[in-house]
């Protein structure tokens, strides 16, 4: 089943394990690729659930993954936009791609041409970034 698989309200393993507290857990599934950009039907990302359950740890730690994620992406020249996004998925860079998703870019973005991510990686030919 993929990481990011959503269920009653659009919520995801990840943002189980945060809203629970559950570091482990949410090391586990960042480890696996989960995005942390995805919402939950109220708008809820991982990390705001876990503010609002009180769970301080995990949320640090989201917190610091996203900041790490982004400082990254500025080293290497490439603007935390939709655009660059889409691009480094059509030019199957893996590694962009797992930056753009740790620091909160929503896989389920749309281009103004109707390409998601997904789409950006079958259009390039990227069997790594479509795995």
């Amino acid at each position: 089943m993929p990481v990011d698989t959503a269920y009653i309200g659009r919520w995801t393993a990840l943002h189980v394990a945060a809203a629970n507290g559950h570091l482990e857990v949410v090391e586990f599934f960042l480890g696996q690729g989960a995005s942390l950009g995805i919402e939950t039907e109220n708008g809820s990302t991982a990390v705001d659930l876990a503010f609002l359950g009180g769970h301080g740890a995990v949320a640090r730690y989201l917190d610091r993954a996203v900041e790490a994620a982004r400082a990254e992406l500025d080293s290497l020249g490439i603007d935390f936009t939709e655009g660059a996004f889409l691009e480094a998925a059509e030019a199957g860079n893996l590694a962009v791609v797992k930056l753009f998703v740790t620091a909160g870019m929503s896989v389920n973005i749309v281009s103004d041409w109707g390409y998601t991510v997904l789409h950006s990686a079958a259009r390039g030919g990227s069997l790594e970034v479509v795995r």
